[in-house]
Parts: C-alpha cells; structure tokens; sequence
C-alpha cells in the first residue's frame, strides 16, 4: 500500500461531510446536522484519552512532545463511564476519540476501550483518530464487533516523508500493516454498501502536497473517507513554515475536484481549510483528558467548564457554549459577504477568527474573522 501503483471516503465542501460517497460510519449528514440544532442537542463529543504518544510530529496540535506517559490527571474509567451515559441521556449520537495522544498507546488503552465498549451498550457510536501503529490482528477482530470507525493517519505512502513527519523511523511500515489489516476484515466501503468504517486522515505540508492527489484517487478505489486539513495553528503548529501558500491550495483542490468528477462526484467548493467547511462547534464539544470542556480542539483555552464539577447536559447549555453555537450571527471582518458563507460556509476557530475574535467566542461581541485561504486567492 506504500507504493504509488497500488490500489488500496468522502470529501464534502460546505455542505456536512457526506455531499459525497461512502459515508464514514459515526460522523454526521447534513441532515442529521440540522435535526440535532433544531433540536437542541449535541450529535457528538469528541472526548480526549490521556496524552501518551510514541511519536514526535513536528507539527502537532498537542504541544506536549511524543511520550509513552499518561497524564497525571487524566478522566478515571468511572468518570468516563458517567461521561457516557450523560451523553446518552443528553442525545448524543457519535462519540469521537481524536489525537491530543494515541488512543491505542497501551497507557491509553484502558481509557479508549472504556469508551469504545461503552458506546455500544448506551446506543451510541464511536470514531476514534490513531496513528495505527499499535494496531494488531487481535485488536482488529475486536474493534470489528463493536461500532466504531477509524481515521488513520495517513499523511503521505513515502516512508521518506511519513517517517520524517512523524518523527519516528520505522512508523510507515507498521501503519502500511495495520491498514492492510483493517480493509482485509471488511472496514473499507463495498459496492454492495455505500458507507465506510475506514479514514485516512491526512494534513497538508509543503512535504506531502504532491502526494494528497494518489492518497484522494487511493481512497476512491477502496472505499476509504478522506479527510484533508491544513495545519492546525495551535501547539507545534504555530511555526508559519507549516503551512502551505493559498495558491498551493487552491491548485490542490481543483486537482481533487476533477479526480472526483471521474467517480461521478461533484462538490461546491467553500472551505475553511482543505476538507470541508467544518461546522462542528453548532453541534459538538470537545472534552480534554482532564475533563476540562471548549468549543474544539483548536480553541481549548476557551473554558466552557469542566466536568469533573457540572454535567454535560449543563455545560450544554450553559451562557458561555450558547454563545459559541451562534458565533455565525456575529462574525465581522473578512468573512463578512463573502459568497460562501450563504451558502453554508462556517469559519474554523482556530484557523479564520483573530485573536481577539477567539476570546470574544463566549460573549455578546462581534467576532473578527480573517478569512480562509481560499479568499486570500482572490486578493
């Protein structure tokens, strides 16, 4: 799968995640989108396990550096059990399980697998963000019985660069294994089955831009949801050399757009990075290994409060993540008229609001924006 003439998704602009085929189990349609904000509840969590990691991404959003050490105060199995069954009993549909560490480091598992089994029983689903190098064969026919989907990191198939950008010699190798793996136990989209339980998750750097266009072609042929950002600007990913120029951009997603067309997908563009226009902060919220409650895992110093001291149901719907849920209707700055936030365009926290406009997220003020790098191609 490392070789560029293998064979081994979707990608939506502004319009939810599924404008396209498959579906990635877990994540939420358009539709379900505006069920949950009609009424009045959350689709998803996207609840953090301790930090351990046994890579050093130069570019992670996590500032802590790669260790196999897990977190002094971190969430215990019985507080991520009541979690849980808050989130249950709140309307939840989609647990996620993103990378602040690696959910399948053995320091983690206890704590991902709490989560994992959990959602089940409580009527719920789970995606979980891996690097895939924990992933063995026994492990695989395990996650296949439970209701869970995967993102695998997968940022380019040349071990020169993956390795590099990963910070560990050897990892492409046993990601390349551990893929191999789960589309060999059925986890990839069929013809027979329009929806996938397997993602590559995939960031855009000036060291792998020349490689997204296989990745996206590779996910078409298996059955794979591909999921594409630029560098998250928090953590190790404040260094301006992270990213990659607008016009860089822009030329890779009309690349994407015409690999589509060949598969009968088309798509509007309106993106706020190189995926899709992400409006997660109108139905979701995201919980650090301590407990500890913001809108995303771009603006965690944003404190929503804690829930080690209030319920998640009361977090909900709180002033403060209220507020949050109606940032759209206070932007000002460079967002302001453009044609893509009518039509469904919403600008990341992290990425598009300034400074300023972050902090004013929980408060009846104005929020600055500074566009996207789609914009900043037209100036």
């Amino acid at each position: 799968m490392s070789q560029r003439t293998d064979n081994w998704g979707e990608l939506a602009f502004g319009r939810g995640y599924h404008a396209c085929s498959p579906r990635l189990v877990g994540l939420p349609s358009h539709e379900e989108i505006r069920q949950c904000s009609d009424g009045g509840y959350p689709y998803s969590i996207w609840l953090n396990v301790g930090p351990a990691c046994d890579l050093h991404c130069p570019r992670c959003f996590n500032d802590n550096p790669g260790t196999g050490c897990a977190g002094s105060d971190d969430l215990s199995v019985l507080e991520i059990q009541r979690i849980l069954a808050e989130a249950a009993t709140l309307g939840v549909q989609s647990i996620v399980v993103p990378g602040f560490g690696e959910p399948f480091h053995p320091n983690n598992q206890p704590a991902t697998w709490t989560i994992l089994e959990g959602v089940g029983t409580l009527g719920m689903r789970a995606v979980v963000f891996t690097h895939g190098g924990h992933i063995e064969p026994s492990m695989v026919e395990r996650l296949g019985a439970l209701p869970v989907s995967l993102f695998v990191k997968y940022d380019s198939p040349r071990a020169t660069i993956q390795d590099l950008e990963a910070g560990q010699d050897g990892y492409t190798q046993r990601r390349e294994r551990a893929l191999q793996l789960l589309i060999g136990a059925g986890f990839a989209a069929s013809p027979r089955r329009n929806e996938t339980r397997l993602g590559l998750v995939t960031t855009m750097m000036p060291s792998n831009i020349s490689d997204i266009p296989w990745i996206h072609r590779s996910c078409r042929e298996l059955g794979l949801f591909p999921d594409y950002d630029t560098v998250l600007p928090v953590g190790r990913g404040r260094e301006p050399r992270s990213q990659v120029d607008p016009a860089s951009a822009l030329r890779l997603l009309q690349q994407l757009r015409t690999i589509d067309a060949e598969y009968g997908m088309n798509w509007d563009a309106a993106p706020t990075d190189v995926s899709f226009s992400c409006a997660r902060p109108l139905y979701n919220l995201h919980v650090s290994p301590n407990g500890s409650v913001s809108p995303c895992v771009g603006t965690t110093h944003i404190d929503l409060g804690s829930l080690r001291d209030a319920p998640l149901a009361r977090i909900w719907s709180s002033q403060p993540a209220v507020m949050v849920r109606q940032y759209v209707q206070r932007l000002d700055g460079a967002c302001v008229g453009c044609e893509n936030l009518s039509r469904g365009c919403r600008p990341c926290l992290s990425r598009c609001l300034t400074e300023e406009g972050r902090e004013r997220l929980i408060r009846e003020e104005s929020v600055g924006t500074l566009g996207c790098w789609m914009r900043c191609t037209k100036e």
